[in-house]
């Protein structure tokens, strides 16, 4: 008997850890989620991954945490508007006639444009990061290889990300909307008009959105399929190309994701290629491939009083970093001394600063938010006018791309081409609630503005200003009349689709 309790004991202890192994459904760094249920490049069999229950339950959680209320008249009056057309005088007061009722405004007509249309490759960095770029010396080495790539760029240092998270940036970047989360809201089978594959499409380009992670992440597969892109992959379909990917908890690195990339424009499909690319490496819990040998990393004294994480945590940080850099120089540099490099532009920014590794003052909530924009331009379709420290954002990128690509196409206004010469007033916007221009920045924190001026020209560094100045209230009001009219060209969208499937009373839904 006593043999048979021993035999017990040792079976429940056995037992119990599968138990729980299997409750939790993985031994990775994460818990199963649904992006697990992407499995292979067939849709059907993903979708026998979770049963009835696991999918009423996903559903309705999402429901609630993205709840999205599309109620056109209730954002205008809650702004002081009184329809759209008021909203889009102001806002071109300043600015001339640039778009129309609707946002939609053109490139010119460029006969060279029109006869020699250029890929255009997009890169949207996880967590690139302004403050690195400006940390990076042959000692502490976070860019890698990029830093020889650097002058063949054009490099804009003064940019802020749309937001400060991935997928709320990955959604600004792709349809230009202020409300978020949309693709885990019950719209995310809207197809927008802002879509940044469709002045593109319209132009006979193939469209493509890649990423070394599960295309299941936040439901972006079942999101971005509404958008007008051609082809959609995630880690599996890399994966089948290279069986040997170094993989890690968020995915497949990012080396491999841009030689799919590369692999994609070399395909002779007798169209010019528009490729958004969604990066993941430098991302916790900060893995490089066993196959990546860094340059070296030595915090002095002085930097180590400066981060709030543990060193450890701060090298693995650098590190990923300096690896995510690397591969991108590598990508531009292989596209550069290739053919495709007269006819190729590449353009990648951070989706938002790491700010786990160091804490910032409030003096320095630019540099907080700030992320470098970075474009290779072959020779003849290089712009006349540069200027590196312009104030930009994300929401300025893809006019500034279909500008450089397009010739007479028509693209939803989100912001204003960086190489343009004489333009009357340039701001950026990060997580719609922080403005900055040349004068400034002005933050609202719950509902209470603060109004800091650059203490230099170098536009690292505030100093506190009178929240009353007329320039305050002049940044706050650009600041919400642009955010009102970008959030009511994305409920517009909306409530077409709605009324499409046929349903009513939309405000209140």
């Amino acid at each position: 008997m006593k043999r048979e309790n021993k035999l017990l004991a040792l079976v429940l202890l056995l037992v119990f850890p599968l138990f729980f192994v299997g409750m939790r459904g993985s031994l990775g760094e994460f818990t199963l989620r649904r992006e697990h249920t992407n499995v292979t490049t067939n849709e059907f069999v993903n979708s026998l991954c979770y049963n009835a229950l696991y999918s009423l339950k996903f559903a309705n959680s999402e429901r609630k945490e993205n709840e999205i209320k599309p109620d056109i008249e209730q954002e205008l009056a809650a702004n002081g508007f009184t329809s759209k057309s008021d909203l889009q005088a102001v806002y071109q007061k300043d600015l001339g006639n640039i778009f129309d009722e609707n946002l939609k405004t053109k490139t010119p007509y460029n006969e060279f444009l029109e006869n020699n249309p250029p890929n255009v490759v997009f890169l949207q960095m996880e967590s690139m990061s302004n403050h690195y770029f400006e940390l990076n010396t042959k000692e502490l080495n976070l860019l890698g290889d990029l830093a020889e790539e650097l002058p063949h760029l054009y490099y804009f240092k003064n940019g802020l990300s749309a937001y400060n998270g991935t997928i709320q940036t990955l959604e600004n970047f792709l349809v230009g909307t202020p409300k978020t989360i949309i693709s885990q809201s019950i719209y995310f089978d809207t197809p927008f008009s802002s879509s940044i594959a469709l002045p593109f499409k319209d132009k006979g380009y193939k469209a493509s959105f890649m990423t070394g992670a599960s295309i299941s992440w936040r439901n972006i597969d079942n999101f971005i399929k509404n958008q007008g892109y051609d082809e959609i992959g995630g880690g599996n379909l890399i994966k089948e190309k290279f069986p040997d990917a170094e993989e890690f908890a968020w995915g497949v690195h990012d080396g491999y994701l841009f030689d799919y990339i590369l692999y994609l424009l070399k395909q002779d499909n007798n169209k010019p290629q528009f490729i958004f690319g969604l990066t993941i490496s430098n991302h916790t819990p900060f893995e490089v491939p066993n196959h990546y040998k860094p340059y070296p990393i030595r915090m002095n004294n002085e930097l180590k009083d400066k981060i709030r994480v543990d060193e450890k945590t701060a090298y693995a940080n650098f590190a990923s970093h300096q690896y995510a850099a690397s591969q991108l120089a590598r990508f531009i540099k292989n596209i550069r001394n290739s053919p495709l490099g007269e006819n190729t532009i590449i353009v990648a920014s951070g989706d938002h600063n790491i700010r786990q590794v160091f804490e910032y003052e409030p003096e320095e909530g630019f540099l907080k938010r700030s992320v470098p924009v970075l474009m290779y331009i072959p020779e003849k379709y290089k712009p006349e006018y540069y200027n590196d420290q312009i104030i930009v954002s994300h929401k300025d990128i893809f006019p500034t791309i279909f500008n450089l690509s397009l010739s007479d196409a028509q693209y939803t206004y989100t912001g204003d081409d960086m190489f343009k010469k004489n333009q009357p007033y340039r701001f950026a916007i990060n997580d719609y609630n922080f403005i900055a221009d040349s004068v400034g920045v002005l933050s609202v924190e719950n509902n209470k503005p603060y109004y800091y001026t650059w203490k230099d020209n170098n536009k690292r560094q505030l100093k506190v200003n009178n929240n009353q100045s007329e320039h305050a209230t002049y940044m706050q009001e650009k600041m919400k009349v642009y955010t009102t009219m970008q959030t009511a060209n994305i409920y517009s969208d909306i409530q077409k689709h709605l009324l499409k499937k046929g349903v009513k009373h939309i405000a209140n839904k």
